[in-house]
């Protein structure tokens, strides 16, 4: 299975433990998660919740341990047309690829240019101050032909303009707008997150407090006894995280998990058992 590390190689050479890596795939996301379940496992490592964050064959998968207390986010771009936001083309990173101390990795001038194309995507004029210390290092000519090969015209376009000095838009190409409105219209029948149901208001901290120390979002709601609770709640449910009510009964719909145990590490089992039920039927792991 050829795959890349997008960014970060340093802290996967140096690190024991990583909590978050981003790698470019050769193959789709679901099937990259299919054939390495078993490795996965073998580590204590089960995937909990799937989050399809762009057009284009990107996922997010978050894993965990059996008592939540541990997990890791796995990024993985599938995008060989560069139709997602960041505009860049997976088939020509990979194929570009080089190996450090044996590690696969995306050639330093390729990964600086995607790198600035995606803090330009998240407005982030920090981090863009930093990449044009580190894209200054690079000859003229191999950043060229890095944006030439590595991203679409929009992307392009975007890039150029910044190292120019000029503010230029996103660029991003009506195909992506359509796509794009048909990913977040699947997540009204396919949410991301999950609804948690807990007895208490102590049990529903707690599972944000476990729970939310690695997933985007995590919040307590109170009772949904309401329709307008039950709005809320659904509305925020469509994030990745876990939205948790307590008290009173649930109506109009049925939780994705009821925790009515006396402690977090109790409940905490049977919570990653349930998420990773649903997640590994969705990415057809058997």
């Amino acid at each position: 299975m050829q795959y890349a590390i997008l960014h970060g190689a340093d802290r996967v050479l140096t690190q024991s433990v990583i909590s978050d890596l981003d790698v470019v795939v050769g193959l789709e996301p679901d099937d990259v998660i299919r054939r390495i379940s078993q490795c996965l496992g073998d580590s204590g490592l089960w995937p909990i919740m799937e989050w399809p964050y762009d057009v284009g064959h990107t996922l997010t998968v978050f894993l965990a341990t059996d008592d939540g207390r541990e997990a890791m986010q796995l990024d993985m771009l599938n995008d060989r047309r560069g139709v997602g936001k960041y505009a860049v083309k997976s088939d020509v990173l990979l194929k570009r690829s080089v190996r450090r101390d044996g590690l696969p990795v995306v050639r330093p001038a390729d990964e600086t240019v995607y790198l600035v194309r995606k803090r330009i995507v998240k407005g982030d004029r920090a981090a863009l101050v930093a990449l044009s210390d580190q894209i200054s290092g690079f000859a003229r000519s191999e950043v060229a032909e890095s944006m030439s090969s590595t991203l679409s015209v929009v992307g392009r376009r975007s890039v150029d303009s910044f190292l120019r000095g000029r503010r230029g838009g996103l660029g991003i190409r009506p195909i992506r707008s359509a796509l794009n409105v048909l990913r977040q219209a699947r997540r009204l029948f396919r949410p991301t997150g999950y609804w948690l149901h807990c007895a208490s208001p102590e049990m529903a901290e707690a599972v944000v407090e476990r729970f939310g120390a690695y997933l985007p979002h995590a919040v307590v709601l109170g009772s949904p006894d309401s329709p307008g609770a039950i709005v809320r709640l659904l509305m925020r449910r469509l994030r990745p995280g876990v939205v948790v009510t307590c008290e009173g009964a649930p109506i109009l719909i049925r939780p994705d998990v009821t925790v009515d145990d006396e402690s977090i590490d109790l409940a905490a089992p049977r919570i990653i058992e349930a998420f990773r039920a649903r997640t590994e039927y969705r990415l057809g792991v058997s």
